[in-house]
């Protein structure tokens, strides 16, 4: 087995980040995807990449909302949704 720097682990704890090192084990993007057939690893650059994206998306929306013409920003965001956006306010 190759090593790499994909966490897998053997065993989980109770608390998932609380597992002893003995449980935990390095394997290469290809063993960890044959480990878990089901699930897609990405590289380490495309999971930065996917990240970023995520988060500009999560300050994009909050922007959105906190600069709202019409509530700005004082209803919570599921009314913001209902009312605002959906009868074009913001």
């Amino acid at each position: 087995m190759r090593r790499g720097h994909h966490v897998h682990h053997i065993r989980y704890a109770d608390v998932i980040g609380h597992e002893p090192l003995d449980w935990l084990q390095l394997l290469c993007l290809e063993c960890h995807g044959d480990a878990h057939p089901r699930y897609t690893f990405h590289p380490l650059t495309v999971q930065r990449d996917i990240a970023a994206a995520r988060a500009k998306r999560q300050r994009e929306a909050q922007v959105g909302h906190r600069g709202c013409k019409h509530c700005g920003g004082s209803y919570p965001k599921a009314r913001h949704r209902a009312i605002c956006l959906r009868f074009g306010l913001a």
